[in-house]
């Protein structure tokens, strides 16, 4: 790969560039990178796939020069598909730890509560469902008087007014 880039400075400032990236571009990128190994995607489609992530994120696009000759070094196999460096995990754990019942362990990590504990009460499936299917039965009734009402409404409207003209 070192000998490709060497003769194509193009590619190897694309590849630069893209290496350069921050890291909240790396899922766009990668995307980028899988659709050049797909014949489906062009190179200008990939480019404004990519171009949507990068708006999503708040970046700057790149060229499409600059991506097209990136694109086209992924799709021969001389660019490699773009990975998370190492150091990122160390830095998310950090990120982690400042957040309050942190355990990066999950042995340290207390099992989880019976429900009967955290709601207080025996709580069984069939339970559920008929509380369920009860509020959702008194909310539907709920939606049908109101439409009822509206139409009801409307309609003792329309008979006020034929009478109305019918009076005048």
């Amino acid at each position: 790969m070192t000998k490709v880039l060497s003769t194509n400075t193009a590619l190897a400032d694309a590849v630069s560039y893209f290496s350069s990236l921050p890291c909240f571009t790396l899922s766009a990128v990668q995307a980028a990178w899988d659709k050049s190994q797909t014949d489906s995607f062009s190179s200008r489609g990939a480019w404004t796939s990519l171009c949507k992530d990068f708006d999503q994120v708040g970046h700057e696009h790149p060229k499409l020069v600059v991506f097209s000759e990136w694109f086209d070094g992924a799709k021969k196999g001389d660019v490699p598909r773009p990975q998370s460096p190492i150091a990122v995990p160390a830095r998310k754990a950090r990120l982690f730890a400042a957040l309050p019942d942190f355990s990066p362990n999950t042995q340290d990590v207390p099992p989880l509560a019976p429900t009967s504990e955290i709601v207080g009460a025996d709580v069984s499936i069939e339970m559920f469902a008929t509380r369920l299917f009860d509020d959702t039965v008194a909310s539907l009734n709920r939606d049908v008087q109101s439409r009822a009402a509206e139409i009801v409404a409307k309609r003792l409207r329309e008979i006020a007014e034929r009478y109305d003209a019918l009076a005048a």
